[in-house]
């Protein structure tokens, strides 16, 4: 049985995609038989919200589905204004390894999820401290395709994330990728393919599965009625459109 950190500043109960991942990757690695802590920070996705419960702690301590959840402060803003959101970022990275160094015991190994890439610092730090290895599970090249997007304009954070990034490459005692076209990209970037893991997003088929429409209909609680509302009101955009287009000839 083996002590797995996991860090991610996105976990349960928020919906993001990471949380939902991380979470479900937990879960397993639990049924297997492995104990499993999550280091993040407090519920506030994506509108920068935090409950009640969560407020005026520094470190609080949760066990959802098995896992044992440590929650770290950090600065909170919500999914919007881009240097705002990075401080909200940076300030989880830099601060979570402080306030939960002795809360996660000695893991044996740390896998770290981004984005945010700068959760990978509390990664970094909490493996030199433990003396253990990391693994730096990402979805998303970060700040590559911020750059891209036009989200991410200043030099000087471009150039300081893109060191932050391949340092992190380089350290990582495996990185585990989600497609292989980010695997591809990676090993022509010189990394070595032996370091590169592959393993693609999954699905519980137990959850998500083909049925019958009847049955999928009647499972979600649909009738007729349903269908024919929203053909009503399509019918009833389409024919907005198409009056505001004659009306502009």
């Amino acid at each position: 049985m083996s002590n797995i950190l996991f860090i991610s500043r996105y976990y349960l109960p928020e919906k993001a995609a990471a949380a939902v991942c991380v979470s479900e990757t937990a879960k397993r690695l639990v049924q297997r038989g492995h104990q499993v802590t999550v280091l993040t920070t407090v519920p506030n996705y994506p509108m920068g919200i935090v409950p009640s419960q969560y407020h005026n702690r520094l470190l609080q301590e949760e066990n959802i589905d098995g896992i044992r959840v440590l929650r770290t402060w950090s600065y909170i803003h919500g999914n919007k204004g881009f240097l705002r959101r990075i401080l909200a970022q940076l300030s989880f990275g830099c601060f979570a390894p402080f306030f939960a160094w002795k809360a996660v015991g000695q893991p044996d190994v740390t896998i770290v999820s981004s984005p945010p890439l700068f959760t990978v610092i509390a990664a970094r730090m909490l493996a030199w401290l433990k003396c253990c290895p990391y693994i730096f599970w990402f979805a998303d090249l970060w700040p590559e395709s911020a750059v891209q997007l036009g989200v991410l304009r200043s030099r000087l954070l471009t150039r300081l994330s893109e060191w932050l990034e391949w340092s992190t490459y380089q350290r990582a005692s495996l990185i585990w990728v989600v497609t292989e076209g980010v695997r591809d990209l990676l090993i022509q970037r010189g990394l070595p393919p032996e370091r590169i893991f592959l393993l693609t997003n999954g699905v519980d088929t137990s959850k998500f599965r083909p049925l019958p429409q009847a049955q999928a209909r009647a499972n979600l609680g649909w009738d007729h009625r349903f269908w024919e509302k929203e053909c009503q009101e399509l019918t009833h955009l389409y024919d907005d459109v198409l009056a505001r287009k004659d009306s502009k000839r």
